[in-house]
């Protein structure tokens, strides 16, 4: 898995160094905003592929129903568009 990894990281460089990244994901019934660590997908996004996590996101995990913390984020302009969806 670690030669997936590596392979990724290098294919998605150009990619990982412009701006900040944010993770949401869309539920039914529910918005996720991810954390910065301690989870498994936010430690493969920011650790091993190696994007750069928002500043304003600054706690672990992810925060369910979050659509309220989601907006001011999208109201700024700074959120760029999404790499990918996950319905």
């Amino acid at each position: 898995m670690i030669m997936v990894e590596q392979d990724a990281r290098k294919k998605l460089a150009s990619v990982t160094k412009q701006g900040k990244w944010v993770i949401i994901r869309l539920l039914p019934n529910n918005c996720r905003l991810y954390g910065n660590s301690e989870h498994t997908f936010t430690e493969l996004f920011y650790d091993r592929l190696q994007f750069q996590c928002d500043e304003r996101i600054t706690y672990p995990i992810y925060k369910n129903n979050a659509l309220e913390h989601i907006i001011p984020i999208l109201e700024n302009g700074t959120l760029g568009a999404p790499l990918g969806v996950n319905i």
